[in-house]
């Protein structure tokens, strides 16, 4: 390989921002671009050190050089170890390597997924709440009373849905919307009625009861309509994923004696053990099943979507034991996002 080969070939990896690797004909590591000092915290004379032993060093070397496509585990900048996909190509009498941490073709498959699901859905979802609303409107023919109230349900549904779509999609483009409040005026006891309804498909197929504890004045405030709508749907259905069949499940909205709204979901279910209440609101943190034997379903996000919602307003997630032995999960907001206050009131706040 002449030497104005070698430089351009270095000049032009530099340009890359992935890891890239040039060898000469002693297999030998001679250049490595910046993206791969970067990513592995290394310069050529030390890349050995990617490897944990010399059988790993000798399969690092022979994928390096072997003018195909293999998969290493190596040890990053951080110490940690990342499976990498290395392509090696033959250069004159040496070799020049691409080095791809798994971890960003993985990063790259999860935003393509999440836009993709996230366009694809909205056209069903567009269907249903076409359909709702021209149901409540009596298109077609006349609707009764609760017909109507279902399509309703259905519509403020699909719309909620709608909202979460549009900001994974977001999430996908790198956006920040997930981040961002879309502030208004609301009125927390009817948002939250409204999820009470949503909901009750659910209860009523997992045998529980829903009931609602409220002052009855409206409670008006500045807020993310969705962001709130998605925190209170959250801690509902989390409610009835486990409580037993048979029992109640409580939405309770009201004034703090400090001034706060404090909206609460109480279940009579199995209660939190104290050694998962810290990490219950964590990404990925489900509960076991508990004693009445009924599968739990979900992810593991809901709670820690309400804990992030409740930062963006100002307020908190707290989460411990109602007074009936079951969970108890409350959802706090600071008593400047009220508009036109009036002095606090005590209503059946825990």
């Amino acid at each position: 390989m002449t030497a104005q080969l070698k430089s351009t070939i270095d000049a032009l990896a530099e340009r890359l921002t992935e890891p890239v690797v040039r060898l000469d004909a002693h297999r030998r590591i001679v250049f490595a671009n910046a993206a791969f000092v970067r990513v592995f915290g290394t310069a050529p004379g030390s890349i050995a050190a990617l490897a944990a032993d010399d059988i790993a060093k000798a399969s690092l070397i022979a994928a390096l050089s072997a003018a195909n496509e293999a998969e290493l585990p190596l040890t990053d900048a951080q110490g940690e170890l990342i499976l990498v996909s290395i392509d090696s190509m033959r250069c004159g009498d040496g070799h020049v390597a691409v080095l791809r941490p798994q971890t960003t073709q993985a990063s790259r498959a999860t935003d393509y997924f999440l836009a993709a699901a996230s366009h694809e859905m909205r056209t069903p979802l567009n269907a249903i709440l076409g359909f709702a609303q021209m149901i409540a409107r009596g298109v077609g023919g006349p609707a009764t009373e609760k017909q109507r109230e279902y399509a309703e349900s259905i519509e403020t549904g699909a719309k909620l849905l709608m909202g979460i779509f549009e900001e994974l999609l977001e999430v996908a483009r790198g956006d920040d919307t997930a981040e961002r409040l879309n502030e208004a005026a609301l009125d927390l006891a009817s948002l939250a009625r409204g999820q009470l309804d949503l909901v009750r498909p659910q209860a009523e197929d997992a045998h529980v009861v829903l009931a609602m504890q409220h002052s009855p004045e409206p409670i008006a405030m500045s807020g993310d309509a969705r962001k709130l709508s998605q925190c209170v749907l959250n801690m509902l259905a989390n409610a009835i994923n486990f409580a037993p069949q048979g029992s109640t499940v409580t939405l309770g909205l009201g004034r703090t004696l400090d001034g706060d709204v404090a909206l609460w979901v109480a279940d009579q279910g199995p209660g939190i053990p104290p050694t998962d209440i810290r990490s219950l609101d964590e990404k990925f943190q489900r509960m076991a099943p508990g004693d009445f034997g009924r599968r739990t379903p979900g992810t593991g996000l809901g709670l820690a979507i309400v804990r992030r919602y409740a930062e963006l307003h100002g307020g908190r997630l707290d989460i411990g034991t109602g007074a009936g032995g079951g969970a108890c999960v409350t959802l706090r907001l600071p008593a400047n996002r009220l508009l036109g206050a009036a002095p606090a009131k005590r209503a059946g706040i825990l």
